[in-house]
C-alpha cells in the first residue's frame, strides 16, 4: 500500500498562495513564536496577517498554550501538511520569480 499525501492533494489552497503573495511570510518564523488569541481569529481572507487564514483553513494549529502569558504556540497540524504546503509555496515562489 502506498501512503501519499491524499489529503493535501484533495484541495489545492491556490487562494493561500494567493493571500500570502507580496508579504514575504516566513512559514518558520510564523511557528516559532507566541501569540495572542486575536492574531489568528481574524474573519477577513484579506486580512493584512495571513496567520488567521493559515489557521482557520487548518494549515496551522495549536500546538501549545502558556496561562501565564495567554499566548499560542501555532504549529503545521502533522508532517504531511508541512511538506505539501512547503512544496507549494516553493512551487508559487518559482513560477512568479
Amino acid at each position: 500500500m502506498d501512503i501519499d499525501n491524499y489529503w493535501y492533494k484533495s484541495g489545492t489552497p491556490t487562494y493561500l498562495v494567493k493571500l500570502l503573495e507580496g508579504h514575504h511570510v516566513n512559514m518558520q518564523k510564523l511557528t516559532s513564536r507566541p501569540y495572542e488569541s486575536q492574531y489568528f481569529v481574524d474573519y477577513r481572507a484579506d486580512a493584512e496577517n495571513p496567520l488567521a487564514m493559515l489557521y482557520q483553513s487548518g494549515y496551522l494549529t495549536i500546538k501549545g498554550y502558556d496561562r501565564h502569558y495567554r499566548e499560542y504556540t501555532l504549529d503545521y497540524p502533522n508532517v504531511e501538511v508541512r511538506k505539501g504546503f512547503v512544496a507549494l509555496m516553493a512551487e508559487a515562489n518559482k513560477c512568479c520569480s
